[in-house]
């Protein structure tokens, strides 16, 4: 078993080049959440932006657009009020890397989003909400997933996407 630390991955860190512009260092883009829950939002874009991504756009609704704004000038946004825009914007985002789940909601709405967004974008990286609204039904997401994406589910989320695992995991190691 492998344990992460950066022993384990920092030869291979991407570090900056003077050469290197916002889309030589990679996109991502962030499916915004509810306007009283931004702050999960910005912490994953800000996150993104220190560890090098070149370029953060945050998909987001008319309430919560002038939000990022003010707390977050230097990311992008997009707003997006409807699933065609959506769908137009996946499209066109096709080689970016997506993040949905922080702060999205867990409904019929953010699971249609969600699906819609695993089945085009290549990369994603589903946490939280994107993958609590696949309770009731957790296979629907399974077959979903392939080696390109990426769940960051915290002890609670795992063991509702995961039910049948014993309850006995935990996130932490006893030392």
């Amino acid at each position: 078993m492998k344990i992460n630390s950066p022993k384990l991955w920092l030869k291979k860190f991407p570090w900056k080049k003077n050469i290197d512009h916002k889309y030589s260092r990679g996109k991502l883009v962030i499916f915004g959440s509810q306007p009283n829950m931004i702050g999960s939002t910005m912490l994953s874009s800000e996150a993104a932006l220190r560890v090098g991504t070149g370029s953060v756009k945050i998909i987001c609704s008319k309430k919560t657009l002038p939000l990022y704004s003010l707390k977050f000038p230097s990311v992008l946004k997009i707003e997006i009020n409807n699933f065609n825009l959506l769908k137009k914007l996946i499209i066109n985002e096709k080689n970016s890397v997506f993040l949905i789940g922080p702060g999205a909601g867990s409904n019929k709405l953010i699971k249609k989003i969600t699906t819609l967004i695993l089945k085009n974008i290549k990369h994603v990286i589903i946490d939280a909400d994107a993958l609590t609204c696949f309770k009731s039904n957790p296979k629907e997401l399974y077959k979903l997933l392939d080696e390109n994406k990426i769940i960051t589910p915290h002890i609670k989320e795992f063991h509702t996407i995961f039910p049948v695992i014993s309850k006995k995991i935990t996130n932490y190691k006893k030392i």
